[in-house]
């Protein structure tokens, strides 16, 4: 049930691919690109009005400074400086249609050139987004609904200044630089100076609580206001920091929310985690999810995966949250032993694959594989290193590739340093 969205940003990857493939002038960005996002979200009609001003990375420029970009098929582009052309309606294009039917997300593909002398993009869109990602229900965004221009496959960076109802609250990354609630309206800003790979707007009549948590800010936002049920939330999220910290690092971001969907969503993503309404009340959620979802800030959301070399960060985020609080009850051996269960189960010979190959969760046998395979791997070797070196091998992954991707050869290679082997391998 719970875990994070990781496949998103494949598919989405995927399909910028593909439509760059085609495009003969186009980006490829390494350091990241910043989005100085304002956005008005009108939930009636299910409506977003966008302005974001882009800020290319510094260094080489593409050939003649040509940018080309994906954007959403319902938002309409009204306004653009430098001028941007559609190049080609990206769902008419034959061989992107299988991507784009995997995404289930149409879009539209642009180029803009951008002068020698320009530093800036400036982009103003409207629309209704064909999926149900807003309604007066709340509103749940990710870069798999290309609600903002995409670029490339790298990085951004970003700020978000939203307004919404005033009933409601809106959340993203990061931490919230303002807020201010007027008589008709809502105000957030949020902002990311840290690197991502996707960007995230949430958000919905809700009610917030906060409390420091050691430096970070601890925060809940309810469907339903339950002082109670935000004071477990927040208890435990205390909690988790301080352990995790203690082990692998400080907390990467400035804050961490539990938001309450009304779906039965079980999402990580970089600062926050995106709970259905009844998931969170159930009363084991805080002892085995809650902590896999904090968790998922140092691995998957802190050092980001590179999804075409495989996902190593659920199967070690769920060696260290689901089965580390059982192995602290004394039940990690059974822990263990049902995972086995469930790979001997559910992962005949030829389902098998190795774990390079798993990218997301979408079956019992990916699980098996890709959480149950991977975290008897990490067992193994915790075992051979000691528990000393096997956590000195993730401080030292976490230190360098903070808001990076990595990959199993990476973690390889620290496990291999510590077991004496550097520029061996040890997996």
């Amino acid at each position: 049930m719970t875990g994070h969205p990781r496949g998103v940003t494949a598919r989405r990857a995927a399909v910028l691919l593909a439509v760059l493939a085609v495009i003969p002038i186009s980006a490829h960005a390494q350091a990241p690109i910043r989005h100085a996002l304002t956005v008005v979200v009108q939930p009636e009609r299910g409506r977003l009005t966008v302005e974001d001003v882009i800020t290319p990375p510094g260094g080489e420029r593409p050939p003649h400074g040509v940018y080309s970009f994906l954007l959403n098929a319902g938002l309409r582009l009204t306004a653009s400086t430098p001028g941007a052309t559609v190049w080609r309606d990206a769902t008419r294009v034959p061989a992107l249609a299988p991507l784009i039917d995997t995404a289930g997300v149409p879009v539209t593909a642009y180029t803009v050139t951008l002068a020698a002398t320009d530093r800036v993009i400036t982009l103003k869109y409207e629309g209704e987004l064909a999926s149900p990602a807003i309604s007066t229900d709340g509103i749940a965004l990710s870069g798999q609904d290309v609600w903002y221009p995409v670029f490339d496959h790298g990085l951004v960076t970003f700020s978000i200044e939203a307004r919404a109802p005033a009933s409601w609250e809106v959340i993203s990354q990061g931490r919230r630089a303002a807020h201010r609630r007027e008589a008709a309206q809502n105000l957030a800003r949020w902002e990311s100076p840290e690197p991502q790979d996707e960007i995230h707007l949430v958000g919905g009549p809700l009610t917030e609580y906060t409390r420091d948590a050691g430096g970070v800010t601890a925060m809940a936002f309810l469907r339903t206001p339950d002082q109670a049920l935000a004071d477990a939330y927040l208890d435990a999220t205390g909690r988790y920091l301080a352990l995790y910290s203690a082990l692998l690092g400080p907390y990467p971001y400035k804050k961490f929310a539990m938001v309450e969907n009304v779906q039965e969503t079980g999402y990580g993503m970089p600062s926050f985690t995106l709970l259905g309404s009844t998931v969170i009340r159930l009363p084991f959620i805080l002892h085995s999810s809650y902590p896999h979802e904090i968790l998922h800030n140092w691995w998957g959301n802190g050092v980001f995966v590179d999804a075409e070399r495989g996902n190593w960060s659920e199967g070690l985020t769920a060696y260290l949250a689901d089965h580390l609080m059982q192995e602290q009850r004394g039940a990690g051996a059974e822990y263990r032993r049902a995972a086995l269960q469930k790979y001997a189960d559910y992962v005949a010979e030829a389902k098998d694959f190795p774990l390079t190959q798993f990218r997301a969760r979408h079956s019992a046998a990916t699980e098996a594989v890709g959480y149950g395979k991977a975290l008897m791997v990490f067992h193994m070797v915790r075992r051979e290193l000691g528990d000393d070196a096997f956590l000195r091998a993730l401080r030292g992954v976490f230190e360098r590739f903070r808001f990076r991707r990595a990959t199993f050869d990476d973690l390889d290679r620290a496990f291999a340093t510590e077991a004496g082997r550097p520029g061996g391998s040890f997996l």
